[in-house]
């Protein structure tokens, strides 16, 4: 068996900003009434393909959180792990066990990411986009992420969180709260057989630590077992090595 780890957004999903060519594209996500994210044809035609099959499962692992995802009209996964690792889905519900787990996690760093909070509250008061979503990690927007994360490395104990940049979103995540973390968490508790994982930012890099192959079109991975994907839009790469490994 085979389980494929799969960031979405600029991974399997792009959004309208990216697209150029909306001929051979499938909307698979509004936002306040406007279409906002999509899929290729390919892609989607081929996930759920691979859904239907036995000898794979496909397991979604992204930073958004429940009513992200939930916007997403995409075919059914029995997992999904939301808040980066934080919240497991099992067939469309929070599993009780991993949320305990990630309780215990959070509360070791609480007093962190309650600082981080404040912090960035109080230095960016006109930020229009701060979230500190159920006490799991905190998530903001800013034009000068730079700025933003070396303050929070000079505020905060590097010991107890991970602090991230991506774009212009800044995240201060518990240090279990890691994609590569969770790969190992979910292999602890449920049979994944051979692991492939893909995704396209450095807060994905750390899947390849626990998997056979990380496929990334993000040419700044230098680790040994990643597949650097040559096309801008990648998800149909991915899929098709999967197709391939499963002969």
């Amino acid at each position: 068996m085979i389980t494929l780890f799969l960031d979405l957004d600029n991974t399997t999903i792009y959004s309208k900003r990216r697209i150029s060519d909306f001929s051979n594209m499938i909307k698979v996500e509004d936002y306040n009434g406007s279409p906002l994210s999509y899929m290729t044809k390919s892609s989607y035609e081929k996930l759920t393909m691979l859904l239907k099959r036995e000898d794979i499962q496909i397991v979604p692992i992204t930073t958004r959180v429940d009513y992200q995802f939930n916007r997403l009209e995409l075919p059914d996964f029995k997992y999904v792990l939301l808040g980066n690792g934080s919240i497991l889905m099992n067939k469309g519900v929070v599993d009780e066990a991993w949320l305990k787990n990630s309780e215990r996690c959070r509360d070791f760093c609480l007093s962190e990411l309650t600082k981080a909070f404040m912090l960035l509250k109080q230095t960016y008061p006109d930020t229009e986009v701060l979230r500190f979503p159920d006490k799991m990690f905190v998530f903001g927007k800013f034009g000068n992420t730079v700025e933003v994360a070396s303050l929070l490395r000079n505020s905060l104990n590097s010991a107890k969180v991970n602090i991230f940049t991506q774009g212009k979103k800044v995240y201060v995540l518990p240090k279990e709260f890691d994609k590569g973390q969770s790969i190992k968490r979910f292999g602890g508790s449920f049979e994944i057989g051979k692991i492939i994982s893909a995704g396209d930012e450095i807060l994905d890099f750390s899947m390849a630590d626990f998997s056979d192959v990380f496929i990334t079109s993000n040419e700044n991975c230098n680790k040994p077992n990643k597949i650097l994907s040559q096309s801008k839009i990648f998800a149909d790469e991915v899929f098709d090595y999967v197709i391939k490994e499963l002969g």
